[in-house]
């Protein structure tokens, strides 16, 4: 069973252990275990990635035990896989075809689209603001949530909001940068921009030999955090003061599912070098 547009995929998860996943057909045409009380999760993954992506099942599993949750992962692994660029002239079209997914479901299964929250990793977060900007022209409505895990800044760091992720193409827009200025966008580009261990490479724990780790810590830190509470952060006046790790810890944010969205700004924390990553506090 299988819900293709334009040859993106997509996977259903409902819960009881179930690591493969319904792989969804046109949804107008079929029911499936689809909750209209519960929210939508979807996850989208990066380049050179696909449906069995490294952070696609510790996320699932997680949402399964926090429950009262729909789950569906984004396959666009025969786009993502090979050059950058290739990869990159994709994004639209796959955020097109998630956008398609969502007026699915929505019009089907009757779900707010404020109830959709999807979380990108690299090149999935712009992927991710396409998807909302597709809603937008569509529907005038704005989807309720987007996660950017270290949106991709080659390509992109340069470019105007109408062509990346911009906190504009979802009600609440959270950003999680953890490799600013090499395989991620340092700059804030979100409603609330969360910076731990400053936001960059190395990210506590990883290796300088291993190029990608960095990059690759967002999507695990917010797996964790949707069953934690505990990546507690502090406010910081700008971005410099991130650089400086000075902030203020009577101001605090919780980074991750959890993120306030009536709390705005940009926030620091720090973390362990492997799992649990949380802290429970500022240093």
């Amino acid at each position: 069973m299988g819900y293709e547009e334009n040859g993106v995929k997509f996977y259903l998860y409902t819960g009881n252990g179930d690591k493969k996943g319904t792989k969804l057909l046109k949804v107008k045409t079929k029911n499936y275990k689809i909750n209209p009380e519960y929210p939508v999760k979807i996850l989208c993954h990066g380049w050179m990635d696909d449906k069995k992506s490294y952070w696609y099942q510790p996320t699932i599993q997680e949402y399964l035990k926090r429950g009262n949750v729909n789950i569906i992962t984004v396959h666009w692994g025969k786009f993502a896989k090979g050059l950058f660029g290739k990869a990159v002239k994709s994004v639209k079209m796959v955020g097109f075809s998630i956008a398609m997914l969502i007026s699915d479901i929505s019009l089907k299964y009757r779900i707010h689209f404020e109830k959709f929250h999807i979380i990108g990793h690299s090149l999935g977060s712009h992927i991710a603001g396409f998807a909302g900007k597709h809603i937008i022209l569509y529907h005038n409505k704005t989807i309720g949530r987007i996660t950017a895990l270290d949106p991709a800044g080659p390509g992109y760091k340069e470019k105007p909001p109408e062509d990346r992720l911009c906190r504009s193409d979802a009600n609440f827009v959270d950003v999680i940068h953890t490799d600013g200025g090499v395989l991620g966008i340092k700059e804030p580009l979100g409603h609330i921009d969360f910076y731990p261990n400053g936001g960059v490479r190395k990210q506590a724990g990883c290796k300088t030999t291993n190029m990608a780790c960095s990059h690759k810590r967002a999507p695990l830190y917010f797996a964790e955090s949707i069953t934690s509470k505990k990546f507690i952060a502090g406010y910081c006046d700008s971005f410099d003061d991130v650089v400086d790790k000075k902030y203020n810890k009577k101001i605090t944010a919780i980074m991750g599912e959890d993120a306030n969205p009536n709390i705005v700004g940009i926030y620091y924390l720090e973390t362990n070098n492997t799992s649990p990553y949380a802290l429970g506090e500022l240093l």
